[in-house]
């Protein structure tokens, strides 16, 4: 089952929210590459938008995904927030900052041979947008 909503308090500030219940049926296949059910039983989204200002954007998610079975071991539930801004100076050109895993989640966002486990991280990334041609974004350096 899966549920959407989708709310506008103001022009300036919208709310999303999302989840989903899924009745997994677990089994076993034994080969190499899997087949095995990793898929959570639970998720939900949730997402604020706001724009404070008619030329900026403020944007949060938070997503939580919940525990994965696997014959090998039970991958964990977790939940990460993720934020953006974005400045827009005219109809082509704008720039962006965005914060994936706000508060540096140690998560398993897909499951990996041979550990299992790929866990994620903090990054940030800047992009500059120019019409809908070009696209630069990078990641700061650790």
């Amino acid at each position: 089952m899966e549920l959407s909503l989708t709310y506008s308090a103001t022009n300036a500030l919208k709310l999303t929210a999302n989840a989903a219940l899924v009745d997994v049926d677990r089994t076993v296949s034994g080969g190499f590459w899997g087949g095995d059910v990793e898929a959570p039983e639970a998720t939900y989204n949730l997402g604020l938008a706001w724009a404070p200002l008619d030329r900026l954007q403020l944007l949060a998610d938070a997503r939580y995904v919940g525990e994965r079975w696997n014959p090998d071991n039970t991958i964990p539930a977790y939940m990460v927030v993720d934020t953006s801004a974005r400045w827009r100076f005219n109809e082509d050109l704008s720039i962006a900052l965005r914060i994936d895993n706000l508060f540096d989640e140690l998560y398993a966002s897909s499951p990996y041979l041979p550990c299992r486990y790929v866990a994620g991280r903090q990054t940030a990334h800047f992009q500059r947008e120019l019409g809908l041609s070009l696209l630069l974004s990078g990641t700061p350096r650790q």
